[in-house]
């Protein structure tokens, strides 16, 4: 019954339009009602809007997960690709070294670098006798000499590093036939130079290289590295040197073995090119200053300052002013000379302001 009432007077204010006698009606209840809907609505809407988000949490923590996964696997691929680009630049040098030296090489990848106190400064390479390696052959990489090998297997090889202290090389000052030896003295130090016979010419920044057979079994012209200081030895039968090595051997990644050398390289031509020092600037024009009258000195400056030095300005300045108190209250000043003897013209003859001195009489 009441909904048969109800659809009746929606019917009927439907119907009715704007002149629907339930439009006051309406209004009211929308003026009584509304407020509270209001009220209610901004109550409930937090609470069911809290509710339906822990609902969402899984499918949250879901996307979370996977952005974090992809972000992963971004990074590896940058890791990845700056590794790839450090080993292209590497194997580009080692190239171009091989192929100023006109070197035969065989590539090789650093798997470890082993160093114990007391034992020698090692690194185990991807390369063995199956690849033709053999030991005494020497390693360099794309900036220099690495070092020796000293033992091979059939798939690697272990290679001493020339910073180790039992390692030894023969080498030549570049442009020059002066000749000695470099030895290792641990990692991070510089290498120490001795030459066979008195060079004092050698200078700071001159470079190295291998002497290469048949003095030495390493290949010939290899870089070693520069001079950093040279010191003076007893007697100067000998030179002795701090060499910078041109390999960074804490970083060390794909080295090659020298496996023959078919033409003897010549001299200094594996050194890498020298720096190109930087032009110096021009420098900038003089400017003179703008042309003015000379001012000349004065006559009367130059006899004021030539007489503060004469005898008599010295003696009147001996001459000192007593200030002494009369019975009257009345303070009088009485100019007195002093105890020194009077000094002489440079004619031999007193001066005659000195000589003409006398005490004052009293203004009392």
């Amino acid at each position: 019954m009441l909904a048969l009432v109800s659809l009746t007077f929606v019917a009927l204010d439907v119907r009715s339009g704007k002149s629907s006698p339930f439009g006051p009606i309406r209004s009211a209840g929308t003026a009584v009602i509304g407020p509270i809907e209001r009220a209610i609505g901004g109550v409930v809407n937090p609470i069911g809007s809290f509710f339906g988000d822990i609902g969402d949490l899984g499918r949250y923590k879901g996307k979370a997960d996977k952005l974090a996964r992809e972000n992963q696997a971004l990074q590896a691929q940058l890791r990845a690709s700056a590794r790839v680009r450090a080993r292209a630049d590497e194997l580009e040098k080692l190239l171009a070294l091989a192929g100023r030296g006109g070197y035969r090489i065989v590539a090789a990848q650093v798997d470890a670098v082993a160093s114990a106190l007391g034992a020698q400064w090692t690194a185990t390479v991807s390369a063995g006798s199956k690849d033709g390696i053999r030991p005494d052959m020497t390693v360099v990489n794309g900036d220099g000499l690495v070092g020796r090998v000293s033992a091979v297997s059939t798939y690697t090889s272990t290679v001493v590093l020339a910073v180790d202290n039992d390692f030894s090389v023969g080498v030549r000052v570049e442009s020059t036939a002066q000749i000695g030896t470099v030895t290792g003295q641990g990692e991070g130090r510089p290498f120490a130079f001795t030459s066979l016979g008195a060079n004092p010419a050698l200078k700071v920044g001159q470079r190295l290289v291998t002497l290469g057979p048949p003095t030495s079994s390493y290949a010939a012209e290899v870089p070693v590295g520069y001079v950093t200081k040279v010191e003076a030895t007893r007697g100067g039968l000998q030179v002795r040197a701090q060499v910078a090595p041109y390999v960074s051997f804490s970083s060390l990644d794909a080295v090659s073995i020298i496996v023959a050398v078919p033409v003897r390289p010549p001299a200094d031509s594996v050194l890498p090119p020298k720096p190109t020092p930087a032009a110096p600037s021009p420098a900038a024009p003089a400017t003179s200053p703008a042309p003015g009258p000379s001012v000349a000195p004065s006559a009367s400056t130059n006899t004021t300052a030539s007489s503060t030095h004469t005898p008599t300005a010295r003696a009147s300045r001996a001459t000192s002013r007593r200030v002494t108190a009369s019975p009257s209250g009345r303070r009088t000043s009485t100019a007195t000379a002093s105890a020194s003897p009077a000094r002489r013209s440079p004619l031999g003859t007193p001066s005659s302001a000195a000589s003409s001195r006398s005490p004052a009489p009293s203004a009392s």
